[in-house]
């Protein structure tokens, strides 16, 4: 089997009705395999996989870089993300985007937290405090991450939309979030 062989095999993924670029998924996949599979055919005797030597069958095979749908300009790096939290004027906007780029949780999972779902610690040495978030529906199932950036406009959030005593059961952000696809 030669380099020639198994690219052929791979571009024979490539779809030009693709608009999505979908097949680029698969293409660095199958990749993948491929490279594990021949560096253990080669080297079978080298216990250790990450020792183990490429052949030149799938020597200078790269992967396929995904195409992005945004321009550099319209994804916020740090300067934008601290820009749009300092002039936003709605705090439960400041709140769900700060707990997004915190918790790298998707949308609906935010959206559909409760306060019974946050738990409030403090480290050890009882001066820094971070919140736990447990996301009950998500798309890979339960799971807790934590939020240690986000935890001021957590609290202020509850605090204004639940004046007194918060209801555990009480939708945690409020409903007037505004969300705006890319274009």
């Amino acid at each position: 089997m030669t380099k020639n062989d198994i690219l052929e095999h791979l571009n024979s993924f490539r779809n030009a009705d693709d608009n999505n670029n979908r097949w680029i998924d698969t293409h660095n996949y199958r990749q993948m395999i491929f490279n594990k599979f021949f560096r253990w055919l080669y080297n079978p005797d080298q216990p250790d996989s990450t020792k183990r030597e490429k052949p030149d069958c799938i020597k200078g095979l790269k992967v396929t870089k995904q195409k992005t749908f945004y321009a550099s300009g319209q994804i916020l790096n740090q300067r934008g993300r601290a820009m749009f939290l300092r002039y936003c004027p709605l705090g439960s906007d400041i709140c769900y985007h700060s707990m997004g780029m915190g918790s790298s949780a998707r949308h609906y999972e935010l959206l559909g937290l409760r306060i019974k779902d946050l738990e409030f610690n403090t480290i050890k040495d009882g001066k820094h405090q971070y919140t736990l978030v447990r996301i009950q529906k998500g798309k890979t199932g339960p799971r807790t991450v934590p939020l240690i950036d986000a935890l001021p406009y957590v609290k202020e959030c509850i605090q204004r939309n639940h004046n007194s005593v918060p209801i555990l059961t009480a939708g945690y952000l409020c409903q007037k979030i505004i969300i705006t696809a890319p274009g």
